[in-house]
Formats: C-alpha cells, sequence, structure tokens
C-alpha cells in the first residue's frame, strides 16, 4: 500500500538500523514515507539500496537512549519510540498478531502521531501496539 495523497508525509527517523530497524523501514517506505536513520554499524550501501539517508556516528549523531534523543533532537521534533516484543525469528514472516510497544517521549502533534502508528496498522490490523504511559502509568521506562 503506497502513501495517499490525502495522507500526510511524514520525515521519520529511526535510531538503530539493525533487524528490527530495516523490518520497520520496509514498511514505512511501502507507505511512501520520507525515512532517515542512524546505527552504530555502518548500513550506507544498504540504506542508498533502498533510498534512505544514512547518517553515521562521523556525521555527529550521538543518540543512545531515548532520554538523550530527547536532549539532541530538535524541540519542534516528536519522538516516538517503538519496540518489538518479539525476535527476528517470530518476525520473519511478517508481525500479524505480534505486539509492538511504543511510548509518546515528546509528541506535540497527535495527528502526526497517529499517522505514523496507522503506517503499521493498515499493514496488519491484528497487531498489537501498546501505549506503555496507559499501561504502567508512568512516563517513567522501566
Amino acid at each position: 500500500m503506497s502513501a495517499s495523497s490525502s495522507q500526510k508525509n511524514l520525515r521519520i527517523g529511526i535510531v538503530g538500523f539493525e533487524t528490527f530497524g530495516q523490518f520497520l523501514a520496509i514498511t514505512i517506505i511501502k507507505q511512501g514515507q520520507t525515512l532517515r536513520v542512524t546505527s552504530r554499524t555502518y548500513y550506507s550501501l544498504l540504506c542508498n539500496q533502498m533510498g534512505i539517508s544514512f547518517y553515521s556516528r562521523e556525521d555527529g549523531i550521538k543518540l543512545t537512549s531515548v532520554f538523550a534523543s530527547a536532549q539532541v533532537l530538535p524541540e519542534n521534533s516528536d519522538l516516538l519510540c517503538t519496540h518489538p516484543m518479539f525476535g527476528p525469528e517470530s518476525g520473519k514472516n511478517g508481525w500479524q498478531g505480534l505486539t509492538i510497544v511504543y511510548e509518546k517521549v515528546r509528541v506535540k502533534d497527535e495527528a502526526t502521531c497517529s499517522t505514523f502508528l496507522n503506517i503499521f496498522q493498515s499493514e496488519v490490523p491484528t497487531s498489537f501496539f501498546i501505549d506503555i504511559i496507559k499501561q504502567t502509568g508512568t512516563n517513567k521506562l522501566v
């Protein structure tokens, strides 16, 4: 499914382009979104083949945690963190019925956040997305 003309085009960043980051990228690209990634491992060639902008640590990107990300990213950037509750073997054939947790670390534009989450829910509507804050009642990562 590709992004429709009425769908908002997002600029999405992925910190960490290992197995799960690449897994997310495939869906994000299919939806026609703009993607930028950074990772400890050098993925410039793969990103180039996928049409993704890659920024290495040499480019000055030093995001090592959610908290560092919130401090380094521009104040007008929304920050939504996601994490799979499954491993590469469980998701190798897709993520239907699997769980992904997310935390709205800094979301100023709920419509943008919803558009992002809908990228995945429209692909696999039976996956489960759990808002950590709603489940734990706190905004602290456990």
